[in-house]
């Protein structure tokens, strides 16, 4: 009972995939962070076009018309020759297809940053987005059930969409959960949601405005996916494999079968007798449920590489096989499915490099391709070269192409004609490849474990090893500068390698960042670093052997790759998009233009003012920045919620006199907003404002101008924050698990009746800790573990619940002995 009562309040089921993957733990905000922002915001930045192929994480379908996705592409395919299936239509969109579900004319896609977004597809060749609704998490999953659609919102619960006019849907009620939920599913007036650590909830949604949790049940394993039948939910429980539950009462679900055959249980689709469970690397497992006590293992077909998601029509299984792509299997012998056809897909971009009018894209997984970018608004894949595994990093020098493959070492490919790529030379380094750097006749390759490896290639058909360096930590980047390397030593910081005799190379200096080092550019005297969680930094390496940081900013994600272009620094900064820097003044950089990517931002190729950004499953951005037109920016804007109000604080660059400053309001469609201080622009000396006109409760967006001797501004970037507000709130009881006493405390809107009372798991009072009229504010109440009668109860779980007026809250806790 300890161990699962520790499990239910310390676990998570965020997955912490890959940089260019899904966003990990340390990317995705937590339940109080409010709405993230959704991709497609900009600053000085437009988006030219986009090329958003990638891994295949969802199918549905009707009959031989399938749609699926394909990283931001959600696509429409004709499976009715199976072995050769057509793509008769796409759509790109903002994010990546994490799950979508068909139901007539329609295509419900839950498009993780992005929400909700409905595709009318009616005419396949023509797919059409009518209709969205952006939840304030990450949309993992959608079920559909008349005229509401429900969506798995990850980290923010259970969302209801009114979905009777698909042009026009808008959410009617939510369920905040204590847990990731990644998928749903419906059965009657109940939603189902696999809630990762947390198990299978149970979500009363008969009156869809105010859905209310009726039970829970622990599974033993990491709850990923969920069907149901009637009253019996089947749940893909990861490595605990597929769990039947019982749920006649849904207050008291139960559990009556197991199936378990080792993998990662991911989803599960019922169809009649059978159970189609997607097993990860295990592929397709059909399973008989005619007996739900007894369920048997009947067939599986190994798909060839990480089955996510199962779709069943007719005889035949769809399976999204994330980078493998769509793989169809005749199941009508359930004993001996058999492959039918496939569509294959990529499995993300991790890497760009530009070279006249051709892009080159580093994919995980599938090798390098092309892009034809002469239309930048309308990249095309003109060729394809995937004899590679994961291709990391690119750089062109001359007739070639260098490729750091993480686990085919240094790849030299011949690239002079674009729409024929060969190999011509290789050099298997010990360890994986993440980066390359070219620097007259060397390579130098970033071999994660193995260091940094000097690579001879002055006959670029016959590379050869000449030197290495081997810090102790994972070499992640590596830049050169001068007779200088400059190492991304991961989880340190920044190491200077003397390489002016590339067959002995010796470190010189260090510089410790306290971050995830992972990409760095070198102008001048300083190294630009691309320091992983939450930070770019500037180093004056005028000193090799005493590098000092001079400037750090915390970017809103994880800081990957940094391209230098002129006075300008443009980095990856995962979900947190592609940002850009004026860095005039290495001591004084300004942030000047942003971009939110679809995924994860990994990687930045710049010439004049194109930018391409390599975004992991979102494909590859192609984007247009254009320069503020005055030398004068705003190095620091901010905007937090104070009692009286909102306060904002600034400070500035400038090249020139500043008149004041002005602040705006609003701007949600894409202006500045509306004027607050309309008395005249603040004295040039302020530094902050206070803006008490706020509602509590409602979020505001703000802009500063800095305003110019001639009259002209120059604006800042945009900045959010939500004017506090009393509501009616019922906080977690402090500590959780407790012995012997807990701290229970609630805020209250306005003076009212209350009743806070402790039941047992079983719905009987065990004892009431507060009845009467309260004032408005925060009131707190201590509860031993007793009865009504003083006597000690039990450790196990228990409920506690506020009565305010005419609305009511629960919780729950712990009791351990």
């Amino acid at each position: 009972f300890v161990l699962a009562a520790l499990t239910i309040l310390f676990s998570t089921s965020v997955m912490a995939l890959g940089p260019n993957d899904v966003p990990g733990p340390d990317e995705v905000p937590g339940p109080g962070d409010g709405p993230y922002p959704v991709s497609g915001e900009s600053w000085n930045v437009n988006l030219w076009g986009r090329w958003a192929e990638g891994p295949c994480y969802s199918v549905s379908g009707v009959s031989d018309t399938v749609a699926a996705g394909n990283g931001c592409r959600l696509e429409v395919l004709d499976f009715s020759v199976p072995a050769s299936p057509v793509l008769l239509g796409h759509v790109v969109l903002p994010s990546f297809v994490w799950e979508v579900r068909v139901v007539g004319d329609y295509a419900y896609v839950a498009n993780y940053r992005d929400g909700l977004r409905i595709i009318d597809i009616s005419d396949p060749t023509n797919p059409v987005e009518v209709g969205a609704v952006d939840t304030p998490g990450f949309a993992s999953s959608v079920a559909i059930d008349g005229d509401y659609a429900y969506i798995g919102d990850s980290y923010r619960g259970v969302r209801v969409i009114d979905i009777s006019t698909p042009s026009s849907p808008v959410e009617v009620g939510e369920f905040d959960t204590d847990f990731y939920v990644n998928d749903v599913a419906v059965s009657g007036t109940y939603v189902l949601a696999a809630q990762g650590a947390g198990g299978l909830l149970i979500v009363d949604v008969s009156v869809p405005t105010a859905p209310s949790e009726v039970g829970v049940y622990d599974t033993p394993g990491i709850a990923r996916g969920v069907d149901a039948v009637g009253d019996t939910a089947y749940v893909a429980d990861g490595s605990s494999g597929l769990r039947i539950i019982d749920f006649v009462n849904p207050a008291n679900p139960s559990e009556i079968g197991v199936y378990a055959a080792g993998g990662d249980a991911k989803d599960v689709s019922v169809v009649g007798a059978q159970a189609h469970l997607a097993y990860g690397w295990g592929g397709l497992h059909i399973v008989d449920v005619s007996t739900p006590t007894s369920p048997l293992g009947v067939g599986t077909y190994d798909t060839p590489v990480d089955a996510m998601d199962v779709a069943v029509i007719g005889t035949r299984a769809y399976v999204a096989d994330n980078e493998g792509g769509i793989r169809v299997a005749d199941i009508s012998t359930p004993s001996s499915p058999s492959e039918l056809g496939d569509r294959g897909a990529k499995a993300g971009s991790r890497g760009v490099a530009l070279d006249g009018n051709y892009l080159y894209v580093a994919n995980i997984g599938t090798g390098v391709s092309v892009l034809n970018v002469s239309g930048p608004a309308n990249p095309v894949n003109v060729e394809t070269f995937e004899t590679l595994d994961d291709a990391n990093d690119l750089v062109v020098a001359g007739d070639y192409l260098y490729v750091a493959g993480a686990y085919g070492g240094l790849r030299v490919l011949n690239i002079t004609d674009p729409l024929n790529l060969s190999e011509v030379g290789v050099y298997d380094t010990p360890g994986r490849a993440w980066d390359v750097c070219i620097d007259g006749t060397y390579a130098y390759v970033a071999d994660y474990t193995e260091g940094m490896r000097i690579i001879d290639i002055t006959n670029p058909l016959s590379p050869s090893e000449v030197g290495h360096f081997i810090p102790a930590e994972q070499v992640r980047g590596v830049d050169v500068s001068g007779t200088y390397a400059y190492v991304c030593a991961y989880n340190v910081g920044l190491r200077i390698v003397d390489v002016s005799t590339p067959s002995a190379p010796f470190e010189v200096g260090f510089y410790d960042s306290g971050g995830q080092s992972y990409g760095v550019e070198v102008k001048g005297n300083y190294a630009y670093l691309a320091d992983g969680n939450s930070s770019f930094r500037v180093i004056d390496v005028t000193d090799p052997v005493n590098p000092s940081e001079v400037w750090s900013y915390y970017a809103s994600g994880f800081c990957y790759r940094v391209a230098i272009q002129d006075n300008y620094a443009f980095v990856a900064c995962g979900f947190g998009g592609m940002q850009v820097f004026h860095i005039a003044d290495p001591l004084n950089p300004a942030q000047v233009g942003y971009y939110r990517t679809g995924c994860s931002a990994s990687a930045v190729a710049v010439f004049e003012n194109r930018v391409y950004e390599a975004d992991g499953m979102g494909g590859v951005y192609s984007l247009e920045f254009t320069p503020p037109p005055t030398p004068v920016f705003v190095t620091a804007f901010s905007a937090r919620a104070v009692d009286v109000g909102v306060e904002l604080r600034w400070d500035v660059f400038a090249d020139e006199a500043v008149d004041g400053y002005r602040i705006y309001r609003g701007g949600n469609d894409g202006g500045a907003g509306d004027l607050l201080n309309l008395g005249g622009p603040l004295s040039p000396d302020e530094r902050s404002y206070v803006d008490e006109s706020v509602k509590g409760g409602e979020t505001y967006t703000y802009t500063l101008a800095v305003v110019l001797a001639d009259g002209s501004e120059a604006l800042s970037m945009p900045e959010t924050a939500t004017a506090k507000s009393l509501a009616l709130t019922l906080n977690q009881n402090h500590p959780n698990p407790f012995n012997p006493v807990t701290t229970i405390s609630f805020v209250l809107p306005v003076g009212t009746a209350v009743d806070l009372t402790v039941y047992s798991l079983d719905g009987k009072r065990v004892k009431t800790l507060a009845r009467g009229n309260l004032a408005a504010g925060l009131n707190s109440y201590s509860w031993a573990g007793t009865d009504a009668r003083g006597n000690p109860v039990a450790s196990g779980v228990y409920f506690y619940r506020l009565r305010a007026g005419k609305e009511t809250l629960t919780r729950k806790m712990i009791l351990l002995k």
